[in-house]
Parts: C-alpha cells; sequence; structure tokens
C-alpha cells in the first residue's frame, strides 16, 4: 500500500484488532469515542488506516486473520483535546469538552461500506497538536460483526442513554497516520507485554513507550503489541505481519502466550523463526527480545528456558540485536519468577528501558 510510504504512526499507544464484536442490532447506530496521545507536535496531515480482521488470537474467541463481517461508518471525526488533570482515571475524558470536530472523510464521502477483511484507508485531514496532546477520534457506525481492541489501554467510550460510558466496543483506527519526514519507522511486534498492560492505564509508562521517548522523534513507533498475540499467529504472515512489514526496524517479542498455553518449544522456535524471515525477505531490519519472564514453573518454566536460550545463541545470529529481558526482570533467587510482574509495572518498564537503551548505546545499535 503507498499509504505507508507517505504516513507514520504518531501514538505510542498499542492500537490493533485483537477481536471481533457482535451488535445486538445491525440496524442500529452507535457512536464511539477514542482518545491518543501523539508523540510528535507539530501541524501535519493525517490519514487513518483500518482493518476489517483480526491480528491475533485471542482467548478462543477469535482467531488469527478472523474477517469482521460488513459494517459501515457513517460519521467520523477528530479533533485535538488537552490532557484532563487526571488521564490514568479511565474515566477522565468521558465528559472532556470537545471543540468543533474535523470532518474525515473516505474517499470524498462521509460514509464508508467496509468489506469482509479489507484494509482501507481515510482521505487526508490537517491537524495541529502540541507534543502530548490527545487525538480525539469519534466514529459513528452500524454492523453486526466488528473488529475492536478488547483489552485496549486508552481511554474509549460509546454513547448511551444521553452520556459517554466506558466501553471498548468500537471500530478504531490500526494506524494513527501522520505525513512527517523520519530517518526511518519502528514497530514493536509482540503481546501483551509490549502493548503494555502491567503500567497505569493511559500513563504511557510501557517500556515500548519509554524506549521511543528516550530514542526521540527523528523516528516513529508504531506499538503492533497485542494481549494474548503468539508466535504461532504472527508466523502465518497475516494482517499482523503485514503490518509490520511495512517498517524499516521491528523489534519482535513473542513467546510467552505459547508457553502459557503449550510447551510444544520446537513449534515456538519454529514459529519465531519463520516471523523473522518473513520479515527479513521483506526488506526489513530485526532486533529481538527473549521471552519475558512471567512466574512460570516446573514444565512450563524449563520450557520458557529453553526458548530464551534459543533465541540468545541461535536466532540472535539473523536478528541485528537480541536483549535478554531475564537479565533485567527475572528474580535473581528464584528463577522464571517476576519480581515486577509478568506484566511489568511501570517500575519495571522503566527499569528495562534503561538498561535496553544503555545496551543499544553501548553497542552502537541504532535504529
Amino acid at each position: 500500500m503507498k499509504y505507508f510510504e507517505k504516513y507514520k504512526s504518531n501514538t505510542l499507544a498499542g492500537i490493533s484488532n485483537q477481536s471481533l464484536f457482535k451488535t445486538d442490532n445491525k440496524d442500529c447506530e452507535y457512536t464511539g469515542r477514542a482518545f491518543y496521545r501523539l508523540f510528535a507536535g507539530g501541524t501535519y496531515n493525517y490519514s487513518f488506516l483500518f482493518s476489517n480482521m483480526t491480528d491475533s488470537s485471542y482467548r478462543g474467541i477469535s482467531e488469527a486473520n478472523e474477517a469482521g463481517e460488513s459494517w459501515t461508518i457513517l460519521d467520523m471525526g477528530v479533533c485535538i483535546v488537552k490532557p484532563p488533570e487526571n488521564p490514568t482515571d479511565q474515566n477522565a475524558f468521558a465528559d472532556i469538552e470537545i471543540p468543533e470536530m474535523h470532518q474525515v472523510t473516505f474517499g470524498g464521502n462521509e460514509k464508508r461500506t467496509v468489506k469482509p477483511g479489507e484494509f482501507f484507508t481515510s482521505d487526508e485531514v490537517e491537524i495541529s497538536a502540541e507534543k502530548g496532546d490527545y487525538l480525539c477520534v469519534e466514529i459513528t457506525f452500524k454492523g453486526t460483526k466488528i473488529p475492536f481492541h478488547d483489552e485496549g489501554r486508552i481511554p474509549c467510550y460509546v454513547y448511551e442513554d444521553g452520556k459517554f460510558v466506558p466501553n471498548k466496543k468500537v471500530p478504531l483506527p490500526n494506524m494513527i497516520g501522520c505525513e512527517r519526514d523520519v530517518k526511518g519507522k519502528v514497530a514493536f511486534l509482540g503481546d501483551s507485554i509490549t502493548q503494555g498492560i502491567g503500567a497505569t492505564f493511559n500513563s504511557y509508562n510501557h517500556w515500548a513507550s519509554l524506549i521511543a521517548e528516550s530514542i526521540g522523534e527523528d523516528y516513529s513507533f508504531w506499538n503492533l503489541g497485542i494481549g494474548c498475540a503468539k508466535a504461532v499467529d504472527a508466523a502465518t504472515d497475516g494482517a499482523w505481519l503485514f503490518k509490520a512489514k511495512q517498517c524499516d526496524f521491528v523489534s519482535l517479542c513473542l513467546g510467552v502466550n505459547d508457553l502459557i498455553h503449550a510447551i510444544d518449544t520446537e513449534k515456538i522456535k519454529k514459529c519465531l523463526e519463520i516471523t523473522v524471515k518473513e520479515l527479513k525477505d521483506a526488506g526489513v531490519r530485526v532486533g529481538i527480545f527473549t521471552p519475558f519472564p512471567f512466574d512460570l514453573k516446573d514444565e512450563k518454566l524449563t520450557a520458557w528456558q529453553d526458548v530464551c536460550k534459543y533465541v540468545r545463541e541461535e536466532l540472535s545470529k539473523e536478528c541485528e540485536y537480541c536483549f535478554d529481558t531475564a537479565e533485567v526482570l527475572e528474580s535473581k533467587e528464584k528463577p522464571g519468577e517476576a519480581p515486577y510482574g509478568g506484566h511489568p509495572n511501570d517500575e519495571g518498564c522503566k527499569l528495562l528501558a534503561e538498561k535496553f537503551c544503555e545496551y543499544i548505546k553501548n553497542t552502537k545499535m541504532y535504529f
């Protein structure tokens, strides 16, 4: 898609299609809002990327690359708002004052009928914002089986009984595309740990965000972390990996969910190998993290140690770098235990980001 030649991600929030939701009535209209903190400030043209299929498997509810049914965007608008006093409160944005919206169109039309399984983009809209401002996306839609991010970590609401209430069942852009010049496009491809579920809600304290802020605005960053995602999902080379392939550099961190749900270490290794190869064959440079410590025990602990060893000693040879998460986040006294949480909390994310940035500086490995 030529879209990716022009537009780059401009938020550090994890935003992907995790699953599909069914509405009560295909003819009923719904309005949702979501708020994304912007990474780089300035006046830029924006365009929004959508996908009508899932990126990964989710709790047995949906599978990777599962297509949504046809649904319709009836209206979409965007505007810039300043952060409220306590942006980490899930209700903080519900009653925030919304300025006049910029109308978002699709091929010159306010409405857009979405086909099953398709990627599509909006027309350009010029937006001025300061770094740290929030982009409010408001969308009115109807349909029956629609993609959404059930474990999204950004403020998201649906209009019900005269007010906006927290609700994740909203079809949202997969990329907040911004037309700005950068030295390179970086993606973080991973599961809930990469998405940032352990960090405080809407704090942008997750480790991928902290790394991006440390490296700076000369680069763009796209957080493709999704809760429950597996290496086996990435290895299908579907919608999720398609997005990652549009970047110059992918930082890969997968395997924990595969280990939780199975102990087939050879399959996990193979899926990681396939994912790295697919990315490299697409001309993408790849760095890899070992699977994070996740309080695994007995057979699963042994399997985790085996996969980590494979990543460090074998798969690392195919990658630009290999960062050992256990050196930073594993308990020194109890193998496999994660003192900062399997989903690292704010403290653990800060520590990991600091150690990673030291690592790439010392090895002179820059994106």
